[in-house]
């Protein structure tokens, strides 16, 4: 998949582009995601809708914010007692900016970096934040505290990985995934994949992110994609449709 890191430059600072801004639909109101009932809402971490007691799904209520979480995605032990508030509105960021460091999609739920590494952000701000759903599914990007799901870590986020070109938002930079379909080496921010309605999934058997390009997210690859989740197949597996 990703090229190797030139061991000498391992120590070298990687600039984060400014990327450009990406609206998703929700913000327009045509998603149900964040919008309406917890029962109408998808997750803005795990993208799932489903819910049960002891991890329902939590809709932020800052003004123009979409985000909803369930309380395990977001790291919320006991549902709170009136108004709720996302990490992002507490921070009185813009619900309608990207602020996420390595993804250009507006909106969605954040967590504060805790550890940039040799990354240098773009401009000069107070706080970086990064999508839990980068946080999940880019490969180098870790959790401090997974039941608090929070503390982001970037270290090990590599140069390699921010030149990755989003095959979506045509955009390098930041941290993007590649497809887990065989020797598929398409790549796409994780938001950018979401919204475009690419499989973003986890394998049942240890837990591993998986996401697929555009390609081997339609129905004619559905069944080798059931096999690589469920761990019928290794992930080498280069497949063909049926």
């Amino acid at each position: 998949m990703l090229v190797a890191e030139d061991v000498a430059a391992s120590d070298a600072a990687i600039q984060l582009p400014q990327l450009k801004a990406v609206h998703p639909a929700w913000q327009g109101g045509d998603s149900g995601e964040g919008e309406g009932s917890e029962e109408d809402a998808v997750c803005s971490v795990c993208f799932d809708g489903d819910a049960v007691a002891g991890n329902v799904i939590l809709l932020c209520e800052g003004k123009g914010c979409s985000v909803a979480v369930h309380q395990m995605c977001y790291g919320v032990s006991t549902v709170p007692k009136g108004r709720w508030l996302c990490e992002a509105c507490k921070a009185k960021l813009n619900p309608w900016g990207a602020n996420c460091c390595v993804c250009p999609m507006v909106g969605s739920a954040v967590k504060k970096v805790a550890s940039l590494g040799r990354l240098v952000p773009a401009g000069k701000p107070k706080a970086v934040h990064c999508h839990l759903a980068c946080a999940l599914w880019v490969p180098e990007i870790e959790l401090a505290n997974h039941e608090q799901m929070a503390g982001v870590r970037l270290d090990k986020l590599t140069a390699a990985r921010t030149r990755l070109r989003c095959e979506l938002c045509k955009q390098a930079g930041g941290g993007s995934v590649q497809c887990a379909m065989g020797t598929c080496c398409r790549s796409f921010h994780v938001l950018c994949g979401h919204v475009a309605g690419q499989t973003l999934t986890f394998r049942s058997t240890d837990g591993e992110p998986l996401a697929f390009c555009e390609l081997h997210s339609r129905p004619a690859f559905e069944k080798l994609v059931e096999e690589l989740v469920d761990g019928k197949r290794p992930l080498e597996f280069q497949g063909t449709p049926p």
